[in-house]
């Protein structure tokens, strides 16, 4: 795994930590979850940049780049970690 894609899955963890043990053993197993895990550190970096940005259409942008990050927690590879989750204890997304 590169940086990035190490601070994506950093973000996933965070964002559900009772879910870090299915996330990455997730990681491990399928070869798209890194770079799965790549587009969502770049909507959430990119997200924060223009959330802070002085410019007049920063937060517009940070709403489109927040956007996106909600359409990748949803792909397929996640909601396959959600679905453990729904399974085998409470649902991740409380």
């Amino acid at each position: 795994m590169n940086q990035a894609q190490r601070r994506g899955l950093a973000r996933l963890m965070l964002r559900w930590p009772k879910r870090r043990t299915e996330l990455s053993d997730r990681c491990g197993q399928d070869p798209h979850f890194p770079e799965l895990s790549e587009a969502y550190e770049a909507a959430c970096g990119a997200t924060d940049y223009w959330a802070t940005s002085s410019s007049p259409e920063g937060q517009a942008r940070a709403e489109e780049y927040r956007a996106l990050a909600f359409e990748i927690e949803r792909a397929p590879e996640f909601v396959a970690v959600h679905m453990i989750g729904l399974v085998a204890g409470p649902s991740l997304l409380k």
